[in-house]
């Protein structure tokens, strides 16, 4: 009879403080608060033929390198002025840093499976009205030695989350305790949603007789802001335009009532950079919808 694991059973866990480092997985410091994950692992083969020979069905060589690629969904737990969780507040804020260069990269567990050398490529954070922070995030990991010819199985037992199980938590980021502020010239005055998309194009390199890279440069960072709302503020002209100053603050659900700011945050993203796009659509029996896209060259 087939053993099937439940989602209860796969927790995935993660350091991205320390480059090259186990993350812990006896406590819950270094876990994250995972809705999906997926797991790919596609050697890259090519066929053999050759001239005079009959072919052999199963017959491959090895082309490429085998590199692991994961993506999980999860909503970042960032405590402000509390202690009820047990999770590290430092790693959860430290992912928003990996779009940075890395010498050796960082490691990430999914139940029994110890993925190294992870980088982040790319990762999307959704802001949607009285909805909690959605983070999709995708990374590659150039070095899977480790669970060759092993069998993913169930985790044992983790601490909780909370510090105190008996009691509700709500330190996630949250659309309610969000504020976004700047110049609406070229911007909606009300905020529907947001879409935050960060692209990290990155280069391994290989010397012959290892088969892990040697180094992963950091080439390009570039992100892409989608601001939706109930219009485009001013049109914009041939060169585009500058949003100005415009910042998003973010606070974990807990401080609801209280509005996010310079000075009262647990998480800054400071958009700086061209509005590219501006999109204005309306259907019958609707409202009109407004869309503009910021665009920013990180590196």
């Amino acid at each position: 009879m087939a053993n099937y694991l439940k989602y209860s059973d796969v927790p995935v866990f993660a350091n991205f403080v320390n480059e090259n480092t186990p993350p812990v997985t006896n406590l819950s410091a270094h876990i994250f608060a995972v809705t999906e994950a997926s797991l790919n692992l596609d050697p890259i083969l090519t066929a053999n033929r050759f001239l005079g020979k009959s072919q052999i069905k199963n017959d491959f060589s090895t082309a490429g390198p085998l590199e692991a690629k994961f993506s999980m969904t999860f909503i970042p737990l960032i405590e402000k002025d509390t202690n009820i969780l047990n999770i590290q507040k430092d790693n959860q804020l430290a992912f928003f840093n990996l779009t940075g260069n890395f010498l050796y990269g960082h490691q990430i567990q999914i139940s029994n499976f110890i993925l190294k050398k992870c980088y982040l490529q790319n990762y999307s954070l959704k802001l949607n009205a009285y909805q909690p922070v959605s983070i999709t995030a995708n990374f590659i990991s150039y070095d899977v030695t480790g669970i060759t010819n092993t069998q993913i199985t169930a985790y044992g037992s983790v601490t909780p989350i909370a510090i105190n199980t008996n009691t509700p938590y709500y330190e996630s980021l949250h659309a309610l305790t969000t504020n976004m502020i700047g110049d609406t010239t070229n911007l909606p005055q009300t905020k529907i949603n947001i879409d935050i998309n960060v692209d990290c194009n990155r280069t391994p390199i290989y010397v012959i007789g290892q088969q892990t890279p040697d180094t992963v440069v950091l080439n390009t960072v570039e992100r892409t802001t989608n601001v939706q709302g109930e219009n485009v503020g001013n049109v914009v002209d041939i060169t585009g335009a500058n949003p100005g100053s415009t910042a998003i603050y973010f606070l974990p659900l807990s401080k609801k009532g209280t509005t996010a700011s310079f000075a009262n945050n647990v998480l800054i993203l400071d958009i700086d950079g061209r509005i590219t796009s501006q999109q204005l659509s309306i259907g019958q029996n609707s409202m009109l919808n407004g869309k503009v896209v910021i665009k920013e060259i990180i590196l």
